[in-house]
């Protein structure tokens, strides 16, 4: 990791960032994979792979495959999370300019709710 932390801590970043890459691959390949025999049972092995120390399969994913391909792909992921924090603040500003003209839509419409006078009266 590149931030000092507790065994415990690595440990359960490591394995939870493992975690995390397989779902996001399992999410475009579950339509392919699921329909295979066993797929459910060797998805449970595998995962007892990534959890047990004496396998630290979590480990050797981290250090083989999913940090190499970070540390070669972080100057463009970066570009992207950049890009991906200047999109929200856009959307988020454009948000809020349409929540304060409906606030005032709204307000106004009260107002004038209240100035007219109560027809059924009449």
């Amino acid at each position: 990791m590149f931030i000092t932390f507790s065994d415990d801590d690595t440990e359960l970043l490591i394995y939870w960032t493992v975690v995390g890459f397989f779902s996001f691959l399992e999410s475009y390949a579950n339509i392919l994979v699921s329909w295979l025999p066993f797929y459910y049972e060797l998805k449970i092995l595998f995962f007892i792979w990534l959890q047990l120390p004496w396998f630290d399969g979590s480990h050797f994913l981290w250090e083989n495959i999913i940090l190499p391909y970070l540390n070669k792909h972080e100057k463009k992921i970066d570009q992207q999370v950049e890009k991906g924090g200047k999109e929200a603040i856009k959307y988020g500003i454009k948000g809020l300019m349409k929540a304060n003209t409906l606030k005032s839509k709204v307000k106004n419409e009260i107002d004038q709710m209240k100035e007219e006078p109560n027809k059924k009266d009449d």
